[in-house]
């Protein structure tokens, strides 16, 4: 039995997003609760040598959106543009 590209990868991009938005919309949920200022979050790492959230949040989009585009362009390479910043907001 063969399997697709599209079976192999879309389920788990698909469910891989969806958590990621899951964690954005509990990260603004504790902002709105707590007063916290959204920078806060954006910048927060969980250790120190970790990138920061906004670093995890582009590259979950990198990793599955961009490499959807990338397939169907048929190129893929980094991206290259500058993650969110707490200045942002």
């Amino acid at each position: 039995m063969a399997l697709s590209l599209y079976a192999a990868t879309i389920p788990t991009y698909l469910q891989i997003l969806g958590s990621v938005n899951g964690l954005i919309d509990k990260a603004e949920a504790f902002c709105a609760e707590t007063g916290i200022a959204p920078g806060e979050i954006i910048g927060a790492r969980l250790f120190e040598d970790m990138h920061p959230f906004a670093y995890q949040v582009k590259s979950t989009a990198v990793h599955s959106i961009g490499a959807i585009e990338g397939l169907r362009g048929g190129s893929f390479s980094p991206d290259r543009t500058p993650r969110p910043t707490a200045s942002s907001y």
